[in-house]
């Protein structure tokens, strides 16, 4: 199948989107990786269909695509605490539309993007996409939903860790490696935050386009910052540990730019009024990040295939 590029990346950018919501909310810094249990639950059925609607581009690979002329800008992350109406109802199907890369990262309790923490294995992991819909069977469903938040959540991962061994014969192996990561530490002059009023849900957004982001944070805690941060394509894959020491929730904004040329398109203000990413994190909310290196647990992968058919 063939598509124009402004498709491709628009569906790109809806496949970063759906894994980085679903591993937004679960992932802690720096991320701890969930080891197998025994006995490992499993989904009763799933089916994987690929999706093959567009390429994704490697690293090293050359210039990924500009943007169509006139594309509105889009929402690249977010992040929201409880929500003040009723929660939807805890559903026992699971439906994705990931890269296997994506699944690892979500069932192994990683942060995306995962550069450098799921090691080896074939290019294909990172450009082939899957649709995905599973079943927890209702037994197993209904012991769930007695369980606390978290422990829930682990469930359904082990379910993924059993749907990989299963489906991809994926094997793997856990390591300690030295990695370059960032530290958020305060800037000097202290941070410039305005704490938050009690009662108020967290909620963390960053829009823009290919010229320049705003993040909006209203009860923000750090770590969910810095979770949002090593997301953004400035911290070129690093992971980001929050050393502010700074517990406290607060309110502000970000904005900065990624292109000299920003014009209109992305609905932020011109390049003159937004600096860099590091720039506009020191000077805008009293933060810097500082490169430093730390232990950090990786998965290896020492086997994986292509999905078998349903």
């Amino acid at each position: 199948m063939t598509t124009q590029p402004g498709n491709s990346l628009n569906l790109m950018r809806k496949l970063l989107l759906s894994a980085l919501a679903v591993a937004a909310t679960a992932a802690s810094l720096p991320a701890q990786i969930l080891h197998p249990s025994d006995p490992m639950p499993s989904f009763e059925v799933a089916t994987i269909k690929p999706r093959p609607l567009f390429t994704v581009r490697l690293p090293g690979s050359g210039p990924a695509p500009a943007s169509m002329p006139g594309e509105k800008a889009v929402t690249q992350m977010m992040f929201t605490g409880p929500a003040t109406t009723k929660p939807a109802a805890p559903s026992d199907m699971l439906s994705l539309h990931v890269t296997s890369n994506m699944l690892i990262a979500m069932a192994y309790n990683l942060p995306l993007p995962t550069e450098g923490r799921v090691l080896g294995g074939p290019d294909w992991m990172k450009t082939d996409s899957y649709d995905i819909q599973a079943k927890i069977a209702d037994a197993l469903f209904q012991a769930m939903q007695k369980m606390p938040p978290d422990q829930s959540r682990q469930q359904r991962q082990f379910m993924e860790q059993s749907l990989l061994a299963d489906r991809f014969k994926l094997k793997v192996h856990f390591e300690t490696r030295d990695m370059p990561v960032y530290a958020l530490v305060v800037a000097k002059g202290g941070p410039k935050l305005t704490p938050s009023k009690d009662g108020e849900p967290e909620s963390i957004f960053v829009t823009g386009g290919a010229e320049g982001s705003e993040l909006k944070a209203t009860a923000a805690k750090l770590d969910n910052l810095a979770r949002l941060l090593q997301m953004q394509p400035d911290t070129a894959g690093r992971m980001l540990v929050n050393q502010t020491g700074l517990t406290g929730t607060y309110n502000f904004t970000l904005k900065w730019s990624r292109d000299q040329s920003a014009g209109s398109d992305s609905g932020l203000p011109a390049t003159s009024e937004s600096p860099s990413f590091f720039t506009a994190l020191q000077e805008q909310v009293g933060l810097r990040m500082v490169p430093t290196k730390a232990p950090m647990e990786v998965v290896v992968i020492d086997h994986i295939e292509h999905p078998t058919e349903n």
